[in-house]
């Protein structure tokens, strides 16, 4: 099923998006709502919509699910479209969904409450790219256990992942992803790399990409192991305090390639109470390691 959205509209009760394609067009295009769903239950999957041009609108006064419990959803906002909601998931219990937020001026603004990639299900993810905004309060990819291999790409000048809150790279689920490339930005307060989990990376890669984060960095989170943070060709991170393996094992920092930088504005503590961490830099001279 198509449905076009041209004009204003408003349901006081929660939307729900089953075997649909639902596309919010501008200039006119909007519509309100309390809760979304793209997905909502288990069998409900490929669920589309699209929030596209200037001046498109869906406006949740609460939460936005894409994928509630559903498989394969997406949410695509393109070309200056607008979404608001109090809180977002992706993935909350359905895998493989996906939102993407993509051009100058398009945005989801998250007002009240967190993010989640992979609440508790594998596969998920979020594109922000060609200068797309997201912003929200905490944000974590795979947050449940079993929420494993989620990933979340900030790609191409002015794309921004902006938390009012912390990051979290892999809370408990394992092989989760972050990856800011070609420009990219990402800001927040402090960051877990592997809080209590397995496997997960954080990559920023390419000039002007940016992980700008007020608080501590923990490579490794407090208990996580095997977790990688890798900066390279030209990429920055910047922090507070860094502590790679704070109680987990075998986690890994590698700065390398020319531009490519990791500051830490106070301490670096590798291996605070855990061992085989491991802080790499390269040879080209270019690359920095501050503290």
């Amino acid at each position: 099923r198509l449905r076009t959205v041209t004009g204003v509209q408003t349901c006081a009760l929660p939307i729900y998006a089953g075997n649909t394609t639902v596309n919010i067009l501008g200039p006119n295009g909007a519509v309100t709502n309390a809760s979304g769903y793209l997905g909502f239950n288990a069998s409900s999957s490929t669920n589309k919509v699209t929030v596209q041009n200037t001046g498109a609108v869906w406006n949740n006064t609460s939460w936005l699910y894409v994928g509630n419990s559903g498989s394969r959803n997406s949410l695509i906002v393109s070309n200056a479209g607008k979404v608001f909601s109090a809180g977002g998931q992706i993935g909350a219990g359905g895998t493989n969904n996906q939102a993407i937020v993509t051009g100058s001026g398009s945005s989801w603004n998250i007002t009240s409450f967190e993010l989640d990639i992979g609440g508790a299900s594998s596969g998920n993810s979020l594109l922000i790219a060609n200068g797309g905004t997201v912003t929200n309060g905490l944000g974590s990819i795979g947050y449940q256990s079993g929420a494993n291999s989620n990933q979340v790409t900030v790609a191409d000048s002015g794309s921004v992942w902006k938390l009012n809150g912390e990051l979290s790279v892999g809370e408990l689920g394992a092989g989760n992803m972050l990856l800011v490339t070609n420009g990219g930005i990402v800001s927040g307060t402090s960051g877990y790399l592997g809080r209590y989990s397995e496997g997960n990376r954080m990559i920023v890669t390419g000039p002007s990409s940016t992980v700008n984060l007020s608080g501590i960095l923990w490579p490794g989170g407090l208990t996580g192991a095997g977790n990688t943070l890798l900066i390279t060709n030209g990429g920055r991170v910047a922090n507070d305090n860094g502590w790679i393996g704070s109680g987990g094992a075998s986690n890994q920092v590698a700065v390398t390639g020319s531009g490519s930088s990791w500051t830490n504005a106070s301490q670096l503590v590798l291996g605070g109470s855990s061992s085989g961490n491991q802080l790499t830099r390269s040879e080209e001279h270019t690359s920095e390691l501050q503290s």
